[in-house]
């Protein structure tokens, strides 16, 4: 069996120091799946040999390599040759929302654990009036969602879904310009793009090819001007955002 080099990156918000796991993948996954899909969120972004993942997570070289394919095929990891056509790029798609949606639902009994904050999940949070609302990873998940009208219940849909969330967010794209752009009959994909005029809703990856033209910089094709509360709740989850500098500023907040 031939090793293989891996570059091993990680979803948004995972720590090298600790790592945390979705119930999913205790709900779905068999023995090797788990411990696979364990390690990757853990080690965030490295390069490894495959050889040296199987050695990591107790299995042998063949059995690493099929259990990476099968996590790849059912839309548990995205992994794409890099351009060197040597090795691979894995990154563990983002679970949480579809995590979220099939837990809140089931009671604490269910679910097997003591809840003291019920109905809450990891990336979700609450205000001081106790009232629930979701992180901006979360908001975004959504809204491409809510404009692709994908069902995140079915496994490959979240994965898409996430995959695109985390690219927008890092790109500096927020849920208010998916929503503006891509939803609504006078928004900018049912007046500009053929497949919008059709009625057709847009996928995932569609938004990322058009999302540049859609919200331009000068801000005419989609004004936007996020209320006070929002901005502080991306300040406040998106601390390394080169948006969160201006924010910060228009909102008067001083230090760090």
């Amino acid at each position: 069996m031939k090793d293989q080099a891996q570059h091993v990156t990680s979803a948004p918000g995972l720590k090298a120091w600790r790592h945390e796991l979705p119930h999913l993948y205790d709900d779905e996954l068999d023995p090797y799946q788990y411990r696979m899909m364990g390690h990757y969120v853990r080690v965030g972004e490295c390069w490894e040999g495959l050889r040296t993942t199987a050695k990591k997570c107790k299995m042998s070289l063949g059995k690493a390599q099929a259990t990476r394919q099968w996590l790849a095929d059912n839309g548990w990891i995205n992994m794409v040759e890099n351009d060197d056509h040597i090795g691979v790029t894995v990154t563990p798609v983002d679970r949480w929302q579809e995590n979220f949606t099939k837990h809140s639902k089931c009671s604490p009994h269910e679910q097997g654990v003591h809840l003291v904050n019920a109905g809450c999940s990891p990336g979700e949070l609450k205000n001081k009036e106790g009232i629930k609302r979701l992180s901006t990873n979360q908001e975004m998940f959504q809204a491409l969602a809510d404009v692709t009208k994908l069902d995140p219940a079915i496994k490959r849909n979240a994965g898409r879904i996430g995959t695109v969330s985390a690219e927008l967010i890092k790109a500096e794209y927020l849920p208010a310009h998916i929503t503006r752009a891509y939803q609504g009959d006078n928004c900018w994909w049912r007046r500009n793009d053929w497949r919008g005029k059709k009625g057709q809703p847009p996928t995932p990856e569609q938004i990322i090819a058009t999302i540049g033209e859609a919200v331009k910089k000068n801000g005419k094709a989609v004004e936007l001007d996020p209320d006070r509360a929002t901005k502080l709740r991306f300040i406040q989850d998106n601390p390394h955002n080169p948006l969160t500098a201006e924010f910060k500023l228009e909102l008067g907040i001083q230090g760090e």
